[in-house]
């Protein structure tokens, strides 16, 4: 598998399947929700949510650029939240 880095991730990542994603968000989403709580997203995130919008990752542990990993369980959607993601 091409483990082409994306920042701070590899490819792996984007190419993991996750279930239970939201509608697809463009960059105006992301923005609103900086300005709303005023803070700014890390690339890697915002590059994540344009792409899968929450879920649940098919491989739970990630692997960033330094080899550290993480598990992930569940992405909250930034937007079209279902009751459950409200709830968390």
């Amino acid at each position: 598998m091409n483990k082409k880095k994306r920042g701070n991730y590899s490819e792996e990542l984007y190419s993991n399947k996750f279930e239970n994603t939201k509608e697809i968000l463009v960059d105006e989403d992301i923005s609103d929700i900086e300005r709303e709580y005023q803070f700014t997203f890390s690339q890697d995130i915002r590059d994540y949510y344009l792409t899968y919008n929450g879920g649940k990752p098919e491989r739970y542990v990630l692997i960033d650029k330094d080899e550290d990993e993480y598990v992930v369980q569940r992405f909250i959607p930034i937007k079209h939240k279902n009751k459950i993601a409200e709830e968390i």
